[in-house]
């Protein structure tokens, strides 16, 4: 691994050097895109990490929302887990207003409202991950949905085990953008363990994203844009140990 982390920063120098690179896409958020193209890492895989066993994260310097960890979709007794979740407990999406949008963060610390009748919040137990539903008078009335621990660790230790952190600037121009990648940042996974207790103390949290397709031949259909674990930056440390900078 340390071979591969020498050669990453060799290129990620390279492209620092650059100064702002043009967006391959008209996407504002498209730094990461951008990033592997220029890495050469091919398609991106929801499974695998992005470069010779090393997953590529890129964020804005000012941005401090959390940061995605990995996507991973709730077992249940349905068909499918999301759509149902969203059918049954959603509200009325924004732009159509006859079907149902669920879109939110979940804890294991606090029952939190998505819509304005339900609230939601997380349970570990010994092997899995739980999703607790609770009615407008905050009573629990459902937890079919769960996580089991033995797939996340799977998960996380295979995308996760290295990742590279890197701080970019955005600018807009003549109708690009264009991104400048400032430094970065290598670091190891700590523990399984250690992601189970960040999970009790609602250090890691979930965010559901499922609405709907807005264009395209799909415009209208249900969209489900992943499931996410996701952790506040100023939190790394204590899931992630740092290796080096460059």
């Amino acid at each position: 691994m340390k071979e591969n982390i020498d050669i990453l920063i060799n290129k990620f120098k390279l492209l620092k050097s650059a100064g702002f690179v043009e967006g391959i896409k008209k996407n504002k958020n498209a730094g990461g895109i951008v990033l592997e193209n220029k890495f050469n890492c091919g398609a991106d895989d929801l499974c695998f990490p992005d470069y010779e066993g090393i997953e590529l994260k890129a964020i804005r310097d000012y941005d401090d929302a959390p940061i995605e960890l990995f996507n991973d979709t709730p077992s249940g007794p349905y068909m499918n887990t999301t759509q149902w979740l969203t059918n049954k407990y959603g509200y009325p999406d924004k732009t159509w207003r006859e079907k149902k949008a669920f879109k939110g963060d979940v804890n294991s610390q606090v029952i939190n409202k998505i819509g304005l009748f339900y609230g939601y919040k997380l349970r570990v137990e010994k092997k899995k991950l739980i999703l607790e539903i609770y009615n407008f008078y905050n009573k629990k009335i459902n937890e079919d949905l769960y996580w089991e621990f033995e797939w996340l660790k799977r998960k996380l230790e295979t995308k996760l085990k290295y990742f590279a952190l890197i701080n970019t600037t955005r600018i807009y121009s003549k109708g690009k953008y264009y991104y400048n990648y400032n430094n970065m940042k290598i670091y190891k996974l700590k523990d399984f363990n250690v992601f189970i207790e960040l999970l009790k103390q609602g250090i890691i949290t979930i965010t559901f994203k499922n609405g709907y397709y807005k264009s395209g031949k799909y415009k209208g259909n249900f969209h489900d844009h992943g499931t996410s674990f996701r952790i506040h930056k100023k939190d790394l440390s204590k899931l992630f140990d740092l290796i080096t900078s460059a």
